[in-house]
């Protein structure tokens, strides 16, 4: 369970970062952070499948500069991947409920 200490600090980091947003409000990486949320639930499955069915049997146990490796292409296929069900909601308006659910 959490203790004390990671609650406080979770929450002031989360306060910091709400603070520098309402600093910078124009800064262009939220561009890609917002792609992300927009279909969080299809993002959330879809990395959980890349990691248990395409990551996981190709590395196994890494190091840490593998790990970070691994790390940064996957979250660029996961950008890549949000703007493009960006582009395919904007093309396709009548969508059944199921997709509905999954891309927003």
């Amino acid at each position: 369970p959490p203790t004390i200490g990671y609650i406080l600090t979770a929450a002031g980091v989360a306060i910091l970062a709400f603070s520098f947003v309402d600093l910078k409000p124009t800064l262009f990486l939220y561009g890609p952070l917002q792609a992300l949320g927009e279909a969080p639930l299809f993002m959330y499955i879809l990395h959980l499948a890349v990691g248990e069915y395409v990551i996981l049997p190709i590395t196994g146990k890494n190091d840490r500069a593998e790990f970070l490796t691994i790390y940064v292409v996957l979250m660029a296929v996961l950008i890549a991947v949000a703007y493009g069900l960006r582009l395919g909601r904007a093309q396709w308006r009548s969508r059944p409920f199921l997709v509905r659910f999954l891309i927003g």
